[in-house]
């Protein structure tokens, strides 16, 4: 039972951890180079608003377009309590305009979203993947209002959503090692 509590512990605190963000990248947007990559250029606002969808485009270099069969836009929504949702997948839909090829989608943006991490997975028709950027999400944007490391920021701020709703990380963890302890006494007491 001990090894549970243990195990529980580091996958709480590793999900918490998902969502902190250090004081000197708050509020800046991110996003990898794209050299090397099947990308070309990415259209999408610099910013995410509260209670809309936030749309994409994409466009792939000639060989890309040719031989993806599938373009997945992997998602995770952070929210100003400092919780970062499990990663989502999107299926991009391919459509062609003119001369050139576009892959297009969207998500819905929470009321108490800070910020939107994704990177892009290629399923190429050889049965073969590609991730972008290999490693990690690539791209974070920010939204029009967060809250992060105890301050307000974005050009909204400081929202209509009461601070007293915002648990900080510290809390969050006092609680959560509370309740580990809790369960660690209450296992012993039980082996008696």
């Amino acid at each position: 039972m001990r090894m549970l509590a243990i195990l529980s512990a580091i996958l709480i605190f590793s999900v918490l951890g998902a969502g902190e963000v250090s004081p000197s990248t708050a509020g800046q947007n991110e996003e990898p180079n794209l050299e090397n990559s099947p990308i070309i250029s990415i259209e999408s606002d610099k910013i995410i608003s509260a209670d809309n969808e936030y749309e994409i485009t994409v466009f792939l270099n000639e060989d890309a377009d040719e031989n993806a069969s599938e373009v997945l836009w992997i998602t995770q929504i952070c929210i100003n309590s400092g919780i970062c949702y499990p990663p989502k997948s999107t299926s991009l839909i391919k459509s062609q305009t003119d001369n050139f090829t576009a892959w297009q989608g969207k998500i819905k943006i929470e009321e108490d979203t800070t910020y939107v991490n994704w990177k892009f997975e290629f399923l190429w028709k050889n049965n073969t993947e590609t991730s972008v950027p290999e490693q990690g999400f690539g791209w974070k944007v920010w939204s029009t209002c967060w809250f992060a490391e105890g301050n307000w920021g974005g050009v909204d701020a400081p929202c209509d959503i009461e601070e007293e709703n915002i648990i900080p990380g510290f809390e969050i963890h006092t609680v959560f090692f509370s309740v580990i302890i809790g369960i660690n006494f209450y296992s012993n007491r039980m082996d008696r």
